[in-house]
């Protein structure tokens, strides 16, 4: 399916209105994909039925079920193994560190349907020497349906071969028919929640967040905001994981790159006061 240049510019302008993200060369086949069964979903026989109601008052559910099909929800347990790695070598000093009982929170922002939340838990829980040292991980992501996904914990044997070693599967999944679950012990120590990036995260601070390929969807402006939040969200000397291909050139306020870790950012000290005195 082709869409006009007029119908992509009204899907432009409702994705960025909910979500803050814009279309690139990259999503226009989900865009046609989304359409498309939307409109078999539905029995729209043409475009121009759909577009209608789109931009009309009834068309709020159909436009949601449209915006959740055009998010990108590509994702895959320990995804970026380069990232994990630096991660683990991460936790290793840190969660080590004497003086501090309370839990370590992260919090993966844009998790889709759970994998990257789930390897976290699965990591730790291979850290035997980090077993005392609770974590307390919150996942969230703007689509319900993926929530819902993520929160049910069962995925396809293909979704399950991306990123875990057989060793894994049998340790922290059971077999259901086709497909796998993940143990309840993983899947009841991550709280999923539906969060849209544009607004602040209530239930911070975290010492960790991860929000990974989620900042090039947005125009700088929206970038701006979106890392405002997060940055607000780090509590004292915290950490955030930016994917490989993102930058914070202009917009890296309070944040300083950690040597030897791309991607990863740590509030400077100057801004870890600031917070303290605050809080």
């Amino acid at each position: 399916m082709e869409l006009g240049s007029a119908e992509l510019a009204i899907l432009d302008r409702l994705l960025e209105a909910r979500t803050g993200q814009q279309l690139n060369d990259s999503r226009y086949w989900r865009v046609a994909r989304a359409v498309e069964s939307i409109m078999r979903s539905h029995g729209f026989r043409d475009t121009d039925a759909l577009f209608a109601l789109l931009t009309s008052k009834s068309g709020y559910e159909v436009a949601t079920q449209i915006v959740e099909a055009m998010v990108n929800n590509e994702t895959s347990f320990f995804r970026d193994a380069t990232m994990f790695k630096q991660l683990r070598n991460l936790l290793a000093d840190t969660l080590t560190e004497k003086g501090s009982p309370r839990p370590y929170r992260i919090w993966s922002a844009g998790c889709s349907t759970g994998q990257e939340p789930y390897s976290l838990a699965i990591m730790h829980g291979e850290m035997s020497h980090l077993r005392g040292r609770k974590i307390d991980i919150v996942a969230t992501d703007i689509s319900g349906g993926a929530i819902d996904r993520a929160r049910e914990g069962l995925y396809s044997q293909f979704e399950i071969q991306r990123g875990l070693s057989v060793r894994a599967m049998i340790r922290d999944f059971s077999q259901e028919g086709e497909k796998w679950r993940i143990r309840d012990k993983l899947r009841e120590s991550v709280t999923f929640r539906e969060h849209n990036l544009l607004e602040p995260q209530a239930a911070g601070p975290f010492d960790l967040i991860l929000c990974r390929n989620v900042l090039f969807y947005f125009s700088m402006a929206t970038r701006a905001k979106v890392l405002s939040h997060l940055r607000d969200a780090l509590a004292p000397g915290g950490t955030l994981i930016l994917g490989a291909g993102e930058t914070l050139i202009g917009l890296a306020n309070g944040l300083d790159k950690i040597d030897g870790g791309y991607g990863f950012y740590r509030l400077h000290s100057e801004e870890r006061r600031d917070i303290a005195v605050g809080g």
